[in-house]
Formats: C-alpha cells, sequence, structure tokens
C-alpha cells in the first residue's frame, strides 16, 4: 500500500468535487482498475471518502472530515485509540481525568499499562484482539477506580488508518448514574411489592380498560383466583355480572370523576360463595385501585346487635350491662322500671352490686368470679333493693368478649320472682 497512490487519488477527488468513478480515476492518475479499486476500498473504510450508487455506476467524493484528535475531546464519554500493537495512539482528556495519568505517560503504552485493571483481563483482551479482526463488540462493565465504582457501557469499534493499518477505538460511556437509579428503582419496587403482600386486604389495580395490572397475595385468595389467571384480564370477563353490582358502579364512578369514594355490599360469586364486602375505591395513573375488606363477620354482628337491642327493648325481663369493674353501661326499660327509676342516668354509672341486698353481695361477687372462669353461670337467686323495697329476684349472668376474646364486661339478666315466692 503506498501514501503516494494514496495521496494522489485524495488530490484528484478535490479536483473533481461533483465525484469521480474508478474508470475516471484510473484514467486522471494513470493507475490500472484493480489497483484504484484497492486504494478506494481502504479510503472508505478509513471514512476519508464517501461513495454513492447511481444506476450501475459507483461514484466517489471526499468525505467532509474533521480530524479525530479535534472530536476526542468535544465527546462526553471516555475515548481510546490504539493500534494494532495495542498501545495508546490517542487519549481524550476525560479519559486521563478517569485514570489519573498525564497524556505524555499514557501515548505509546500498551492499554495493559493502565492503571485500569478491567483492561487487563484475559476477556477484555481477546474481544480486543477480535475488534482489530473487525468485530465490533459492546459490552456493560462495572470497575472501580480508587475507592468509587463507576458503570460503563464499553464498545470497541474496529478503526482503520490512513495507512491502512488496523486499530480499535475503545469508548466508555458512564452510566453510573443510570444504573444508580435502576437500582433505586429496583429497591424501591422491591419495598412497594413487600408492602403490598403484607397487606391483609385485597389490592387490585384496574387499569381503564377493567384489566387487573396490580393483584396481591390476599387479592388473589379473596377472589379464589389465581394471580396470573387475574393478570391482564378483565374485570367484566371473569366476573359475569359485576357490571350490575353496587361496586361496578362505584368503581366507574371513580374512574370518570377521579375522586375517591367507598361502598359496601353484598356480593354472591358463581360458585354460590357470598359475603359482605367493604371496598376503598381510589384513583391512581393507571386506573384505579380497590383495596376490598371482607366485612362479613361484621356484618353478621350488626345484625345481632339490632336483634339484640331489639330484644332487649322488648324484654319484660331486666337486663344490665356492666364493665369489668361491674359499673353500670347501659340497661332496658324492664331495668327502669323495677327498681323504681325514672331515668336511664338514675342507674347508669353506679356499681350494680349497690342494687344486690348487703347480705347477698359477697354470693353476687363469686357467682362474677365463676362467670369469669367459664363464661357464664346458672340462675342464681339474690334479693335486690328497690324503692319499692326488698325484692327476690333470678339472675343469670353472661361475660362479654371482643373479637379477639378479650373479656370486656357482664351482661346480667333478672327476673322479679317475690310474687312467686310469696304464694309457695
Amino acid at each position: 500500500m503506498e501514501p503516494e497512490q494514496l495521496s494522489r487519488i485524495r488530490k484528484v477527488l478535490r479536483d473533481n468535487p461533483k465525484g469521480m468513478t474508478v474508470t475516471d480515476i484510473s484514467k486522471e492518475i494513470s493507475l490500472n482498475r484493480n489497483s484504484v479499486a484497492k486504494y478506494l476500498g481502504v479510503l472508505l473504510t478509513s471514512g476519508h471518502l464517501e461513495m454513492r450508487t447511481y444506476g450501475p455506476a459507483k461514484v466517489f467524493f471526499l468525505s467532509q472530515r474533521v480530524p479525530m484528535s479535534a472530536m476526542l475531546d468535544f465527546s462526553s464519554d471516555y475515548i481510546l485509540v490504539l493500534d494494532r500493537d495495542l498501545k495508546i495512539i490517542q487519549i481524550n482528556d476525560r479519559f486521563l481525568q478517569l485514570v489519573g495519568i498525564e497524556r505524555e505517560a499514557a501515548l505509546g503504552q500498551e492499554i495493559e499499562d493502565v492503571s485500569l485493571p478491567v483492561f487487563t483481563t484475559s476477556g477484555m483482551m481477546l474481544n480486543l484482539k477480535a475488534s482489530l479482526n473487525g468485530k465490533e463488540i459492546t459490552r456493560e462493565m462495572a470497575f472501580s477506580v480508587g475507592e468509587e465504582e463507576f458503570y460503563f457501557n464499553v464498545k470497541l469499534v474496529p478503526t482503520t488508518f490512513d495507512d491502512g493499518l488496523p486499530g480499535v477505538t475503545i469508548i466508555l460511556e458512564n452510566i453510573t448514574e443510570r444504573k444508580r437509579m435502576e437500582e433505586e428503582l429496583r429497591q424501591s419496587e422491591q419495598r412497594f411489592r413487600q408492602l403490598l403482600e403484607s397487606i391483609t386486604d385485597g389490592v387490585h389495580v384496574l387499569d381503564r380498560e377493567w384489566r387487573h395490572v396490580v393483584v396481591n397475595d390476599a387479592g388473589a385468595r379473596f377472589v379464589q383466583m389465581s394471580k396470573e389467571r387475574l393478570l391482564g384480564n378483565k374485570l367484566t370477563d371473569l366476573f359475569p355480572g359485576v357490571e350490575k353490582t353496587p361496586f361496578f358502579k362505584t368503581f366507574k364512578r371513580v374512574m370518570e370523576t377521579r375522586k375517591s369514594d367507598t361502598v359496601t355490599s353484598e356480593y354472591v360469586f358463581e360458585n354460590g360463595r357470598k359475603g359482605w364486602y367493604e371496598v376503598y375505591v381510589y384513583p391512581v395513573q393507571e386506573g384505579i385501585m380497590a383495596i376490598t375488606t371482607n366485612v362479613t363477620e361484621r356484618k353478621k354482628v350488626e345484625e345481632e346487635l339490632v336483634r339484640l337491642s331489639n330484644a332487649v327493648k322488648m324484654s319484660p325481663d331486666s337486663i344490665v350491662i356492666t364493665d369489668m369493674d361491674a359499673k353500670i353501661i347501659d340497661l332496658n326499660e324492664a331495668t327502669l322500671k323495677m327498681y323504681g327509676a325514672e331515668d336511664k342516668r338514675d342507674l347508669i354509672g353506679k356499681n350494680s352490686f349497690d342494687l344486690i341486698a348487703p347480705e347477698d353481695r359477697e354470693k353476687a361477687l363469686a357467682v362474677m368470679k365463676k362467670v369469669l372462669e367459664k363464661g357464664s353461670k346458672k340462675i342464681q337467686e339474690f334479693s335486690v333493693v328497690t324503692k319499692k323495697g326488698r325484692r327476690t329476684v333470678e339472675m343469670s349472668l353472661a361475660i362479654m368478649k371482643d373479637a379477639d376474646g378479650i373479656p370486656i364486661g357482664f351482661v346480667g339478666i333478672t327476673r322479679d320472682i317475690t310474687e312467686r315466692k310469696e304464694t309457695k
């Protein structure tokens, strides 16, 4: 490869800016077409020429080039140019700052002598040699410089110089910040998933086409379907007839108004399973998020309380509810009548033992202790003090517990048997 011939071809093309064919160049410099084609191939590869095709003809032009040395320091990447012996022949300022060496100390040095251990690995050396043979390679790598860890996209670009000899250009794109953000996003997503799965209520996120995009384990158990069955599928396809329910009407309202809402109603599944559910619905970027709580047991308790309340009101027997210290917290009309009180406030707040005759209070205390042990006590006779005088009563006592089974008070049901006792 003669540099003089390369120079002659560049000169003749400079004098003919409209371009020339191989035949034109061959005639102009008096060199056979095969040789001209070979030199043109070298100049094309090195970026000195451009080629355009017009029908069967290939026309060559000088490329408008900016010298690599002028471009290196304009780049935000870290750039090294190696010759065929893998020696540094060009290096930009950013790379010098990264490794902390002077340009004079780097130029002419083999890449293995640069203070970056990543370039001394057998894998990197194999990749550099493959790039010398024309293979472009891109890899993501992490390595430390001093005490700081960096992440790079490393590109090995085959390079041909003016003399036709091969080389390699190493371009390091710093992706450290992006990787850190990706890691923060991954950790944030992991924390979100952990939080989502720690929620005991069912969580379903629906997009604007009513497809499930997020479901937690509790949500899958709630509808007795796998996550795989739910995700990507429409609510309206999975639960036929759901459009007619108060739940869907609320979902649609929140989807349209973008305002949170709550709905409590009964729902019957296809398999006949039914219950009462309370759903909090929130607008989210994807569409809506529904957080569902099974309130079936609560509804049963509420219904039982309503029935009990009605029974208490209608009962002819005295019913007194106390706390654990035997202080009266509620009572019915029959109790007011038995003790001759005009208003509940006359008795609420008093100790229930004050209603029992003094000689029977120890017996009543023993009954209370027995109830704490066993939960209920058979009917016992006591004497009580009323505005009408002493009366004889039969009393049954039971303990009240909260949802966790912890005692919270007593319920006493008392029947006046004075007349019955006197007729015996």
